[in-house]
């Protein structure tokens, strides 16, 4: 008779050990797929001290391994004021802005050049890498500017920031989206700029622009194309 009680009792509390397992199951897994998640992400920070007189350049890096690829997720530009060690500004990229970057980006500080300081300012360019960040001043205003590698493919390209003030920044959507992110051969005597390229097989194109400072925009100057001979 006692067997019989129990073997009901056993029957009617089953469904419950059994949801209570299979919930067990499931805080287990969700548990262990938010860790690996957490793990996944690694965080590296980076000092840039020899760019500038006046500025630090720090940059926070966070990557994300899935599938045995490396991913950026997020990055974070740090411009901290050498007199006080306070950040002026801070400049963040996620997503589709961070765009392909190798694993070993903004994994040294020797990958960039500054035309303020002159560190590296001759180092052989391949590829179109000027290095991870430059600092330089894009629009002849006196400030310091920046360029931060995005992507990289055939070439490498840059999102390109404007100083306008010590704590503002902005994109500068001309050098940075309409003509994609490369970099371009800059005349400091002068004051301008000059992309270049080929068209097809055989043919060549130049464009030279200076930068309107009271529109903050860019004009096209002169515009040349012509066949490889």
């Amino acid at each position: 008779m006692n067997y019989i009680i129990i073997q009901y009792l056993l029957y009617l509390i089953q469904p419950k050990i059994h949801n209570m397992i299979i919930n067990l199951i499931l805080f287990f897994l969700l548990s262990t797929s938010i860790q690996s998640e957490i793990q996944n992400q690694e965080p590296k920070k980076l000092k840039y001290t020899n760019l500038s007189n006046k500025y630090i350049y720090e940059i926070i890096s966070l990557k994300k391994r899935e599938d045995e690829r490396t991913f950026f997720t997020d990055v974070y530009v740090n411009i901290i004021n050498k007199a006080n060690s306070k950040v002026m500004y801070t400049i963040h990229r996620s997503g589709d802005e961070v765009g392909n970057l190798f694993e070993d980006t903004f994994n040294n500080s020797s990958s960039s050049r500054s035309y303020i300081t002159g560190y590296n300012k001759s180092k052989m360019i391949v590829d179109g890498d000027f290095g991870d960040i430059i600092i330089l001043d894009f629009n002849f205003d006196g400030k310091e500017d920046l360029a931060i590698k995005k992507d990289i493919g055939r070439e490498c390209f840059y999102d390109f920031y404007i100083q306008k003030s010590e704590k503002e920044y902005m994109l500068d959507n001309f050098l940075s989206n309409e003509n994609l992110g490369r970099f371009p051969r800059i005349d400091f005597v002068k004051k301008k700029m000059t992309y270049a390229g080929v068209i097809g097989a055989g043919g060549w194109w130049q464009s030279e622009y200076i930068y309107n400072q009271k529109t903050n925009k860019w004009s096209l100057i002169k515009n040349k194309n012509g066949v490889i001979r």
